[in-house]
């Protein structure tokens, strides 16, 4: 039986920028048919009407960066550990999501792509896999296993090609042996290239960008500054991804991983368009504090702390490791903390990550033809309702 038509009445309406007049949504089956006035929505007598007006409402998160929840990691691979992350993050608003894999052995990142793929068809915000390593510099590999950092090898990589349609973002070090060709080859498959937890150059950052590298993992985070060679200045990473107008970037947008003024300082260098909130999240969101294995289980120990709530790796409780928000988190959080619009976080965390992964057609942004996926915030910007495919989410009983 063909769905009817619905009416979503808003009153306050973010497309993700504020929309003042045509603030409700008609949805044809799972997609967006048009933006209406509410007169016009008014005359169509026969639409179903679903009342957000006391909600603010705007697309339906994108988190491309992003480990686990509920005591699981995507990195874990089995159908029970990825289905409670990715579940969680629904329920909280985030309904594009790439299962984040750190750093672990060829067989187990072959295992999660598989499980991924597989559940991809019955979890509707799985959108694909992220790389995060194994490919890293030594001196940079941040709360990641040490033993598990590599080189990019062509043996190893080229058995990834199996899994190329759901690998959706890969993040290594552009600098080491073997990276360019790696990247290259990938990029064929429509796969997206971040640098992070690098010491490349600028001049090396300049060829992985020649070669298709476009963007840029938590800035801030693992990622080297200026340094003198033979007394001259010059950049490292975060004043490299600053001046290339060919890559983008990404903060953590937990206040603390990067604070209020430095959220500021970024955003006026790349804008909301090429600056994108991630969450990533550790497996310990929505537990409490205690210990929690980075990657697979038998990953790095991180600590989530509960004042400030973040990860920390215990032997170095300066170190930060992941956060512990869910990307819905960071709309409260930075809205609190920074001058910067509302309509441009929300940007961040939807239109800007989409574009980023090339599923902007569909996804990130409220228009017609797009996926009806959708977030409704209370007064206190915290999550209401969660639509995806103009369906509702259950919300209730995600917390341990």
């Amino acid at each position: 039986m063909k769905r009817p038509h619905r009416i979503f009445r808003c009153f306050r309406l973010f497309t993700p920028q504020p929309e003042k007049v045509r603030t409700c949504i008609r949805v044809e089956g799972s997609r967006i048919r048009e933006l209406l006035t509410a007169a016009e929505a008014d005359r169509i007598r026969e639409a179903e009407q679903i009342d957000l007006r006391k909600f603010l409402v705007g697309p339906g998160l994108v988190d491309i960066h992003c480990h686990g929840a509920m005591g699981s990691d995507f990195a874990d691979g089995t159908v029970e550990d990825i289905s409670a992350a990715a579940k969680y993050h629904l329920a909280k608003g985030t309904t594009a999501l790439l299962a984040g894999i750190g750093s672990c052995r060829l067989k187990e990142m072959q295992k999660a792509c598989r499980t991924t793929r597989n559940l991809m068809k019955e979890i509707p915000n799985l959108a694909g896999v992220h790389l995060e390593g194994p490919y890293f510099s030594i001196q940079w590999f941040g709360c990641h296993l040490r033993e598990m950092i590599r080189n990019p090898v062509r043996r190893e990589w080229i058995q990834l090609e199996k899994d190329a349609d759901v690998i959706r973002l890969v993040t290594l070090a552009p600098e080491l042996p073997g990276a360019l060709e790696f990247i290259r080859h990938f990029r064929k498959t429509g796969t997206v290239f971040s640098i992070g937890h690098s010491d490349a150059s600028y001049d090396e950052i300049e060829k992985a960008a020649d070669a298709g590298l476009s963007h840029s993992a938590h800035y801030f985070s693992a990622m080297p500054t200026a340094r003198r060679v033979n007394r001259v200045l010059l950049p490292g990473v975060r004043e490299s991804v600053l001046l290339s107008d060919r890559i983008t970037t990404e903060i953590i947008g937990d206040g603390i991983h990067v604070g209020g003024r430095l959220v500021e300082y970024l955003y006026r260098f790349k804008g909301p368009k090429k600056t994108a909130l991630v969450s990533d999240a550790l497996r310990g969101v929505g537990c409490p504090p205690g210990d929690y294995a980075f990657g697979p289980r038998n990953g790095k120990m991180c600590r989530l702390l509960d004042q400030p709530r973040v990860g920390v790796v215990p032997d170095d409780p300066e170190k930060l490791a992941s956060s512990a928000i869910v990307l819905s988190d960071s709309l409260k959080i930075l809205s609190r903390e920074t001058a910067l619009p509302l309509g441009d976080l929300w940007e961040m965390a939807s239109l800007t990550p989409a574009r980023i992964l090339g599923i902007d057609r569909r996804k990130g942004s409220i228009a017609p033809g797009k996926d009806a996926d959708f977030l409704a915030l209370d007064r206190q910007l915290q999550p209401g309702k969660v639509f995806i495919g103009g369906t509702l989410v259950p919300t209730e009983g995600n917390e341990k």
